[in-house]
């Protein structure tokens, strides 16, 4: 019986640390998620800006237009690398987080199959302890 309290015990335990891992990188792909949208924001605000420089200087300066399109273009690129980066480490940490659901589950599955075998033999023992005192006596 002591056993499958603890078995219990560790059981809720286990489903409480799975869902605090579960809490904690969902908050962590939250923060990170967060942080490249902040990120973002502050980029696009930057290429407006240097947009509008650039239109500036290509209106003042129509020699100099080319060289502001491939530098825009450049910035552009660069931009979508970032993005793309920022989306290959969000699609990890949500493949990293179902795993470890899937992880979780199976534990689960584990322990619950422990305890009803436990239960099972707690059982036996009370028929075997029963018997030996109606039929030992």
């Amino acid at each position: 019986m002591a056993q499958l309290n603890s078995t219990e015990s560790a059981l809720k335990q286990s489903q409480l640390d799975c869902e605090a891992l579960k809490v904690q990188l969902e908050k962590q792909l939250s923060e990170k998620d967060e942080s490249h949208k902040k990120e973002l924001a502050k980029t696009v605000e930057m290429f407006r800006k240097q947009l509008t420089e650039k239109e500036t200087v290509i209106n003042e300066l129509p020699d100099k237009m080319q060289t502001s399109r491939v530098e825009l273009s450049l910035l552009c690129e660069s931009w979508m690398k970032e993005t793309q980066q920022w989306e290959t480490e969000k699609r990890e940490l949500e493949e990293m987080l179902t795993v470890k659901e899937k992880i979780w589950t199976h534990q689960e599955a584990n322990f619950t199959e422990d305890i009803q075998l436990l239960k099972q033999e707690v059982i036996q023992i009370k028929v075997c302890c029963l018997s030996f005192f109606f039929l030992g006596s």
